[in-house]
């Protein structure tokens, strides 16, 4: 009789207290996951699951992001993170504390900055695998990769698109830069659905969004579908999966384009990192 227990896989979900995010961890915690999250408030549910945990951060803030994955790291490794924290881009153009355009930073830089400080401090000779919660308009981006966004070329839809596409191209930037580790990193496109990132939003859309909410897909629908994609073993690095499992690949843009964009990005990071 094999007496060798089997390892409990562990999963970090940055926006898992509410939405989606919180939906994927309860999915997760009921197939026996540890479940870490991360998320500006408590989590919309209690439990006293001792596999569970929660850690307060602000993505609009690098330096608390990185004291708060250093946390982390001194508690957990990781087989899987999800980098679904976001927002819907604020109707006018806005700044962090770290002098950068915020959904840039929320959606993108901060998850990058998350990623490469999971990878250095917590990942112990495991396959990692980092699924990017994507959207429907990562395709409508434009391919001049603004690392620095200006006020006077704000416009919401494109910041947001602009910043999903980032998340995209990060799912083969980073397996690509760590050839070494057993690093397997896709996008997940889960179409539209009910969720709270309109946070940032003026009254009249919040009020347009709640009566349309009713009929949109339940979230909790789509993490079943993602919680999948995380527990198989075939899903393709570099490659930008659906509900249905049907995967794309990652978008390729002009060589010297993508390395000055990556390079601005790490002149952000470098003293987090």
């Amino acid at each position: 009789m094999n007496n060798t227990a089997k390892r409990v896989k562990s999963v970090l979900i940055t926006g898992g207290t509410s939405g989606f995010g919180l939906e994927l961890a309860r999915v997760l915690l009921n197939r026996e996951w540890v479940v870490v999250v991360m998320g500006r408030s408590i989590p919309g549910f209690q439990t006293n699951e001792h596999r569970f945990s929660f850690f307060k951060a602000d993505f609009s803030n690098l330096a608390e992001t990185a004291k708060v994955a250093e946390k982390i790291c001194k508690y957990h490794s990781f087989d899987v993170i999800v980098d679904n924290a976001g927002v819907l881009s604020p109707p006018d153009f806005r700044m962090t504390g770290d002098n950068l355009e915020y959904t840039f930073q929320v959606n993108f830089l901060a998850h990058l900055l998350l990623n490469e400080l999971i990878v250095s401090g917590c990942h112990r000779d495991i396959q990692l695998k980092i699924a990017a919660i994507v959207s429907p308009v990562y395709k409508i981006a434009g391919k001049d990769l603004v690392a620095t966004p200006v006020k006077s070329e704000y416009k919401p839809y494109k910041a947001y698109s602009n910043s999903k596409l980032y998340l995209a191209l990060m799912c083969s930037y980073l397996p690509a830069k760590y050839k070494n580790l057993r690093l397997n990193c896709f996008g997940f496109n889960p179409g539209v659905f009910r969720s709270g990132i309109y946070r940032n939003q003026k009254p009249w859309f919040r009020i347009m969004y709640k009566i349309a909410a009713p009929f949109m897909r339940n979230p909790a629908k789509i993490a079943g579908k993602l919680a999948d994609l995380i527990e198989d073993n075939s899903v393709l690095s570099g490659s930008i999966y659906t509900s249905r499992k049907k995967p794309a690949p990652v978008p390729s843009m002009e060589s010297l384009t993508a390395e000055l964009f990556w390079k601005d990005c790490y002149k952000d990071l470098q003293k987090y990192l």
